[in-house]
């Protein structure tokens, strides 16, 4: 998808970059390509930034504690699936 959109992007575009499941398998995910590497070929370069969960480890309990009032309150719903 991101190869089919990159080329799409307007001037001046932001591009949020989370994860990149596709390749987390990968035999060598050192030469799997990368949406950095997608983005590098485009000129003019957009404004492009990885979001990391870490990144916002000192809001964990308060996004805990407000999504899961939204929750319980049905504001937002989830599906859930266990496998083994």
């Amino acid at each position: 998808v991101m190869r089919a959109v990159a080329p799409l992007l307007n001037p001046g575009a932001r591009v949020p970059i989370c994860g990149y499941v596709s390749q987390y398998n990968a035999e060598d995910i050192t030469k799997a390509e990368t949406p950095f590497d997608i983005l590098q070929k485009l000129d003019p370069l957009p404004e492009h930034r990885f979001f990391v969960v870490t990144e916002w480890m000192d809001r964990w309990v308060e996004a805990t504690r407000l999504l899961g009032n939204w929750v319980s309150e049905g504001r937002i719903h989830y599906r859930e699936s266990i496998g083994e």
